[in-house]
């Protein structure tokens, strides 16, 4: 889960922080509550205008889709601040060593690169882990424009569904053929749920 801040200065200027990503054992409504609960009152946080909660997993694939990408292209930007705190600062990786009894099971969690502990923190981002991020970002961000041509409200889009599908198409055909075992297998899996419809 990703918390993301939206707070204006004394000049009136709309500004944007990405506070914390976190894994949450489950989507339900009191899980998520809890969590966003415990990180506030870490935080010192008192005063919240508002909390919007994006559910993806309750939401349609095409959500789903644009909730990844923009998260993990806003997570990009931040791949120098995470490379810059390892090196300057000897706590960061301690950090992800620590027990953290609060989120996590007792079962082990699968992850991309093997099982994460139900003990301890998720591991920092590694270059593998980054690697992969770009990847999706870049394969994802034609679902997302899709979307936003789909939802255009201003002008005519009865057109748009054939060529941005075929665009979405010959995407997902083209990472099929990937080297990439990873990106192979995601592309392949994808396609035989569009293949479904």
């Amino acid at each position: 889960m990703a918390f993301t801040t939206y707070f204006s200065d004394d000049g009136c200027n709309l500004h944007k922080r990405i506070l914390n990503f976190c894994q949450i054992s489950n989507h339900k409504d009191e899980a998520i509550g809890r969590l966003i609960e415990k990180y506030l009152v870490n935080w010192g946080i008192e005063k919240v205008f508002s909390i919007i909660v994006d559910n993806a997993s309750a939401n349609d694939g095409a959500v789903k889709w644009n909730s990844t990408y923009l998260m993990l292209n806003a997570a990009l930007k931040l791949q120098k601040g995470f490379d810059r705190v390892a090196l300057e600062d000897s706590n960061f990786e301690a950090y992800f060593n620590e027990v953290d009894k609060d989120e996590m099971p007792k079962q082990k969690k699968k992850r991309f690169g093997g099982e994460a502990s139900s003990r301890t923190r998720v591991r920092t981002p590694t270059a593998g882990d980054w690697h992969y991020a770009r990847a999706f970002v870049t394969f994802l961000k034609r679902f997302y424009e899709a979307t936003l041509k789909f939802s255009a409200s201003k002008i005519v889009t009865i057109n748009a569904p054939f060529h941005e599908m075929t665009k979405i198409v010959n995407e997902l055909n083209g990472m099929m053929q990937s080297r990439d075992p990873f990106m192979k297998r995601v592309a392949t899996s994808m396609k035989k749920k569009y293949d479904k419809y």
